[in-house]
């Protein structure tokens, strides 16, 4: 895995929005997360979206935590657009502020794994390591051309920290 800080520009997203929690995402059964992209792929809500930048980059964001990671979250899974306006139902926006944030790059290899094997990584960091202490505000992964073969993917996770 590589780590580096970097501000990032502000960034407006578009996609479809749940309410879970690690601890849901963990049982096979109340797992939402799949769900959601699942029904992101297929359904392709974006593509009629006359201000999108590029819907081959996809985000997935982790926002309103209720308290850190043992909490609930809302998670988006969307494309950039130049601006949040005109929005049709089911779709939200949500912006994605102008800050420093620690970026984990995933190793390469299968999703979920090397996915779930970062944010693990993640987890057990953010006690003892100030890189990773985090802010629980907005957390956001980057699915871009590296994540086309979803048994080959490198993805960005992109961290909100104190």
């Amino acid at each position: 895995m590589k780590i580096q800080s970097k501000k990032v520009k502000e960034r407006y997203i578009v996609g479809y929005k749940i309410r879970t929690s690690n601890e849901k995402e963990r049982d096979i059964s109340q797992a939402q997360i799949p769900k959601i992209v699942e029904k992101f792929y297929r359904d392709n809500p974006l593509n009629h979206l006359e201000n999108k930048l590029d819907s081959s980059t996809i985000y997935a964001i982790y926002t309103n935590y209720e308290s850190d990671k043992n909490g609930e979250y809302d998670y988006i899974i969307g494309t950039e657009v130049t601006k949040i306006s005109h929005i049709p139902s089911p779709l939200v926006g949500i912006t994605i502020p102008a800050k420093e944030y620690t970026i984990l790059t995933t190793d390469r290899g299968p999703l979920p794994g090397n996915l779930i094997s970062a944010w693990q990584y993640i987890w057990e960091r953010e006690v003892s390591d100030p890189q990773f202490r985090r802010a629980y505000t907005l957390d956001f992964e980057i699915y871009d051309e590296r994540a086309k073969n979803p048994n080959d993917v490198e993805i960005d996770i992109y961290i909100a920290i104190k």
